[in-house]
């Protein structure tokens, strides 16, 4: 039971992480709305389900029982960190392909 909690404590830190630096490319003005859009997404069954294909499709059942001891361990503390580091990383990438690629983005 307590590992379910610890679990879902990273999940939430992670995503509130990735939010919060994600908003800083977010002018100041549309942070209240685009807090609510993203937590509504990481929070949906949707979003759950697509994490779930998409490591069923990309790893095999020895890679993620690997993944699983690693975030019971060492990994606890990456996982920390790994919301902190994608919301930074994220919005420079998009920043990055929008900036030589302005057609991909066009509407």
């Amino acid at each position: 039971m307590g590992y379910a909690w610890s679990l879902q404590t990273t999940e939430e830190q992670w995503g509130n992480d990735l939010v919060a630096g994600v908003m800083r490319s977010v002018p100041t003005e549309n942070h209240e709305a685009g807090e609510r859009l993203m937590k509504k997404l990481f929070t949906g069954s949707r979003f759950r389900e697509l994490m779930i294909e998409s490591m069923a499709e990309h790893f095999m059942v020895g890679e993620l029982l690997s993944l699983t001891r690693f975030n019971r361990g060492e990994g606890v503390t990456v996982a920390g960190k790994l919301g902190h580091y994608m919301g930074i990383i994220v919005p420079e990438i998009i920043l990055l392909l929008q900036r030589e690629n302005p057609e991909l983005f066009r509407t």
